[in-house]
Formats: structure tokens, C-alpha cells, sequence
């Protein structure tokens, strides 16, 4: 985030304000996987239609969680 706001960007914590999303996930417990999809499914809830999704963490560092993720998440922008 600091690299972010060194170039200009500025941070907020309200989704609808943001043109870009980073949801960061953990991949360890179920629990947390979880978690980390129902983050992913508010913020696409949230998010406008201008506006990027970053789905990063562990659980997309792992081939077989990232698909599943993209699958079940059409709108994810990158990862």
C-alpha cells in the first residue's frame, strides 16, 4: 500500500468509493479459505462497474484454490 500512495493513489475503506479492490486471502484453515470467499463475494457485491476486483494471498498462490476462485468468481480482475 505504501508504493500506492507514493504514486498518487489514495486510500479508502469504503468499497463504493474505490476504483480498485485488493481482497487478500489466507488459504491455510478451511475456515479462513471461507472467510477469504466471503470477502470476495461482498466486494463484488459492493464494487462499481468501473471499478477493478485483486483477489491476492495465499489462497490464490495455490494452482488448485486459484481456479476454484475464478471459477466461482467470474468478475475477479486479476489475481
Amino acid at each position: 500500500l505504501g508504493v500506492s500512495v507514493s504514486e498518487g493513489m489514495e486510500i479508502t475503506q469504503d468499497c463504493e468509493e474505490a476504483d480498485v479492490i485488493v481482497v487478500n486471502t489466507c488459504g491455510f484453515l478451511e475456515s479462513a479459505r471461507q472467510e477469504s470467499r466471503d470477502a470476495i463475494q461482498d466486494m463484488m457485491a459492493a464494487k462499481r462497474s468501473n471499478s477493478k476486483l485483486l483477489v491476492t494471498g495465499c489462497m490464490v498462490n495455490l494452482k488448485q484454490q486459484q481456479q476454484e476462485i475464478l471459477d466461482r468468481f467470474p468478475g475477479i480482475d486479476a489475481v
